[in-house]
């Protein structure tokens, strides 16, 4: 975890992308160290209050330990959808910011209505598999979001295997994209996160180079 950690922190700021990192709990304080300019976002929490509570991984203990946020409903850790606005109030009151995990465009439309910090929408059946870049959900999804809240960034991620696909998911729209299994399997992880970080950078770029391009001088937008 530490060495991926290390190489993140270094492309992280190489490229100027922001870069979170999902470590267990007990890890957010160790990892936060190694990398201080990465996000730190545990990868859950409980719902309890401070108080009788023994047990529980409690939002402000998190923020105490140096978390900059906390990951929701990811599908090995879900919620019930009526705990979810419960669950961002409760993250953003200790401090959280709140990366709330959507299945399709229906969920991540309904979650924007709780104005959590990022949406990561990742069909469940992509997640662990490999090169999955045409997603012709991005746009709708997006599009969705942003009429209800649009301050909430979208991710999309699930099935994302290297470097052709992260750039692929930028070009068709996403804030930005994830990885786990691909990275955390690789023969040489540090060589992996430091080609799909650098991929962002160039996806990004690219986009931002089509735009310009498709603008006029007049300040027209042309098809």
């Amino acid at each position: 975890l530490l060495e991926v950690v290390e190489a993140a922190s270094a492309a992280s700021a190489r490229d100027d992308v922001a870069v979170i990192v999902t470590p267990p709990a007990l890890d957010v304080e160790a990892v936060k160290r190694a990398g201080p300019n990465l996000w730190i976002f545990a990868q859950a929490m409980d719902l309890a209050r401070p108080g009788a509570s023994t047990g529980a991984i409690l939002p402000e203990a998190l923020a105490a330990v140096g978390a900059d946020g906390v990951m929701l409903n990811h599908a090995e850790r879900p919620l019930e959808h009526a705990q979810l606005p419960q669950a961002v109030e409760q993250a953003r009151t200790a401090g959280l910011q709140t990366l709330l995990c959507a299945e399709d465009v229906a969920q991540a439309t309904r979650f924007a209505a709780w104005g959590p910090d990022v949406i990561l929408l990742e069909p469940h059946e992509l997640i662990g598999t490999a090169h999955h870049s045409h997603r012709p959900w991005i746009g709708p999804a997006n599009a969705a979001v942003a009429e209800v809240d649009p301050r909430v960034l979208v991710m999309h991620a699930g099935g994302v295997a290297d470097e052709r696909d992260v750039r692929a998911i930028l070009a068709q729209g996403a804030t930005g994209t994830g990885c786990t299994s691909a990275i955390v399997r690789a023969a040489d992880r540090r060589v992996t996160i430091e080609r799909m970080i650098r991929a962002v950078r160039e996806g990004w770029d690219a986009r931002d180079e089509l735009v310009a391009s498709t603008t006029t001088n007049d300040g027209s937008e042309t098809q």
